[in-house]
C-alpha cells in the first residue's frame, strides 16, 4: 500500500490488468490480519473484489475465491508486480485456452524477471490438488504441489527469449522499491503502456 506518485504500489497492478484484453473478474485475495485491513479498504474504494483468509493458508484463499465467485480457471498472479506485463497475462491465457491442460506458467521453470510471474490454473485442476495439500509449504506457495507431482497434470510453459530469471522487477525489499520510484520517474507515458522489455531498459539498462 505505499505510494508512489500519489497510487498505492497495488493501484499499479490493477490499472496495468484494466488493459487486459481477456475478460476476468479481478479479485484480490488477503489474509484476515489486521495489517491488510488497509487491502481490503481500498479495494472497496476501488470498487474491486476482495476475499480474506487466513495468512500462511494461500491455497485456502484461492478455494474461497472459487466457492464465491465461480470459474473453470483463475490467473494467479502476486501483490508484489507493480510492472506486470499485462501483454503476458493475455499470452497465458489464450494458451490456456488453446487446448485441455491443467497449468500455464511461465514459472516452472522461470526465464521472465521475477515480477513477470503467471499461472494459470484450471479449477477442477485446483480443488483435486487442493484436497491433496497437506504440507504447509504447499498451503502457503500454491503451486509446487502441481510441479511435484508433474505426471498427474498438463503442465504448459511459456519462455522469454532468453533467460532474464536473475532480473527483479518485484518490490521485496526497500532496493526494489526505490528502483520502482526510479523507474516510474523516468516514465513519459502511462505506465501499462510500457511492456515488460521497455521496463527492463528503463529500470536496469538490460535489454530483453
Amino acid at each position: 500500500m505505499r505510494k508512489v506518485s500519489g497510487k498505492p504500489i497495488l493501484g499499479f497492478m490493477i490499472e496495468s490488468l484494466g488493459q487486459c484484453r481477456e475478460p476476468f473478474e479481478l479479485v484480490i485475495a488477503t489474509s484476515v490480519e489486521p495489517e491488510d485491513d488497509a487491502i481490503a479498504a481500498y479495494c472497496d474504494t476501488e470498487g474491486v473484489a476482495c476475499v480474506r483468509g487466513d495468512l500462511n493458508d494461500v491455497a485456502g484463499r484461492y478455494g474461497m475465491v472459487l466457492a464465491q465467485y465461480p470459474a473453470d480457471a483463475f490467473v494467479r498472479l502476486c501483490g508484489d508486480s507493480p510492472f506486470l506485463d499485462h501483454r503476458l497475462v493475455d499470452r497465458a491465457i489464450a494458451l490456456f485456452r488453446q487446448d485441455e491442460q491443467d497449468i500455464v506458467t511461465n514459472v516452472h521453470p522461470r526465464s521472465f524477471p521475477a515480477g513477470q510471474s503467471i499461472e494459470v490454473i484450471g479449477a477442477d485442476s485446483f480443488r483435486d490438488a487442493l484436497g491433496r495439500m497437506t504440507d504447509a509449504d504447499d498451503r502457503e506457495h500454491v503451486t509446487p504441489y502441481f510441479y511435484r507431482h508433474a505426471g498427474r497434470y498438463t503442465i504448459v510453459n511459456f519462455a522469454a527469449q532468453r533467460n532474464l530469471s536473475g532480473v527483479r522487477l518485484t518490490v521485496d525489499s526497500e532496493n526494489d522499491f526505490a528502483n520502482f520510484v526510479s523507474t516510474v520517474m523516468r516514465m513519459t507515458k502511462p505506465h501499462w503502456s510500457y511492456s515488460y522489455e521497455d521496463v527492463l531498459a528503463l529500470s536496469t539498462g538490460v535489454l530483453a
